[in-house]
């Protein structure tokens, strides 16, 4: 089926991300990027706060009580707030290149934190059509409830939707789910991909993705 709406994540596909969520120097056993991963993504409390349940500062405590990091809610709170950076080069100018040919979205787990940096440089493209931000809907991925509240707010079916994240068991929900969902990791990996589905094509002249 054709797609014509391409549904992005923000931390590791379009935007930088600052290594793991948390620091390693935290841990009284230091935890590998993947198992890191998988500790963070698994807390109640992670999925909270990506929910809009916890305050900045609430979180901060309860999630060092949790997994008994060594810092303070202030040393943590000042590491969360720029663990995501800025948009990797060309991020934006690659959106802005698609919004001619589909309907473009943004669907991020994000917080009160870090959403309206990134909003406010994607109303600036005025490329984007549908903005998903987990705390402001009250849904995280992976749950289905947050991929069906996509869907039906998109009107239009599933296998139309290319949905990109560099999550492996966001990816896995988002296909049994209906959507057509790939893992990437970063710009780069974003870019080729977009090109081998024939979605973008490649200018030689400029060196660019189209």
């Amino acid at each position: 089926m054709q797609i014509t709406h391409i549904l992005f994540d923000l931390g590791g596909v379009l935007v930088e991300l600052d290594g793991e969520p948390v620091k390693n120097e935290w841990l009284s056993n230091p935890e590998k990027p993947a198992q890191s991963w998988q500790t963070w993504l698994n807390s109640p409390l992670v999925k909270k706060f990506d929910r809009g349940l916890l305050a900045p500062t609430e979180f901060a405590h309860q999630i060092i009580k949790e997994q008994s990091l060594q810092t303070t809610p202030e040393e943590f709170l000042e590491w969360l707030a720029f663990w995501p950076k800025d948009f990797f080069p060309g991020a934006l100018d690659l959106i802005n290149s698609l919004k001619v040919d589909y309907t473009v979205g943004i669907f991020s787990n994000i917080t009160s934190l870090h959403w309206p940096r990134y909003f406010a440089k994607l109303k600036g493209q005025d490329s984007v059509s549908h903005y998903f931000a987990s705390y402001k809907m009250g849904l995280v991925k992976p749950d289905k409830e947050a991929f069906e509240f996509v869907i039906k707010t998109m009107q239009t079916r599933p296998k139309q939707i290319l949905f990109l994240d560099d999550n492996v068991i966001n990816v896995e929900s988002a296909r049994n789910c209906g959507l057509n969902a790939q893992c990437v990791k970063g710009i780069t990996e974003t870019r080729a991909l977009l090109r081998r589905l024939k979605l973008v094509k490649y200018n030689p002249e400029s060196l660019s993705f189209e």
